[in-house]
């Protein structure tokens, strides 16, 4: 079964319908966002809703929009090759630009909370290499997001 087909989300007996063709990729970006902000087991409300502005901002949706695309990765996160997935699905339908801007997502996703474990470092870093990144883009994309953060906090 797809990420997105039918099944069972994993939370009981509930079947879901597939996901509307157009949600696709914003369920993708928002699974790729909720599953590195759970690397450490814990959504921090301040984390959620960086995502949720996230995904307004970047996919120019309103905030009930992005609330279900979120409620979608959240189904799709009980699929085992969900990582794989979203990460393809993204690689495919973002040019090299677009994709910068998800892993200034993921690292802006990571940073809220003011702290990067080790364990979100290793994510980010097999997210950049899986969506074409360099290490050298990735890490000058890390430093832009800590400086905005740095700007916003004064």
């Amino acid at each position: 079964m797809g990420l997105f087909g039918f099944g069972k989300s994993g939370k009981g007996d509930e079947e879901h319908p597939p996901v509307n063709e157009a949600e696709i990729v914003p369920i993708a970006l928002a699974t790729l966002l909720l599953d590195t902000a759970l690397v450490n087991g814990i959504l921090e409300a301040v984390v959620q809703q960086k995502i949720l502005g996230y995904l307004e901002q970047k996919l120019g949706c309103t905030r009930a929009q992005a609330a279900h695309f979120l409620q979608g990765a959240d189904g799709a996160l009980q699929n085992p090759d969900h990582f794989y997935d979203c990460v393809k699905i993204l690689k495919d339908n973002f040019d090299p630009a677009g994709r910068l801007k998800i892993l200034e997502m993921v690292w802006g996703v990571v940073q809220a909370d003011a702290f990067s474990d080790p364990e979100e470092v290793a994510i980010i870093r097999r997210i950049s290499g899986l969506l074409l990144i360099s290490e050298q883009e990735c890490e000058t994309v890390r430093m832009q997001v800590q400086e905005q953060n740095r700007r916003r906090q004064f």
